[in-house]
């Protein structure tokens, strides 16, 4: 059984990580707002959620988007 504390503080932290995913999705959206990438915020999302290191996160936009389209989202 989950003593009380220890519910509460896995609550806490799963909601800490909620809300900081829901600002960066945000961010994301504010981001892309009127580009041609747009429709493309999910994806761009998923990819921020699945890569973290830099390295990571331009190879996946190269192979999402492509090596055209994947340097622009990748802001480089």
């Amino acid at each position: 059984m989950i003593s009380a504390a220890t519910a509460q503080v896995s609550i806490g932290k799963e909601y800490a990580k909620y809300q900081e995913r829901e600002r960066l999705k945000k961010k994301i959206e504010d981001l892309f707002a009127g580009s041609e990438y747009e429709e493309a915020v999910a994806r761009i999302f998923e990819l921020t959620e699945t890569e973290k290191k830099p390295k990571d996160l331009y190879l996946g936009s190269l192979k999402r988007f492509g090596k055209v389209d994947g340097t622009k989202s990748a802001g480089v």
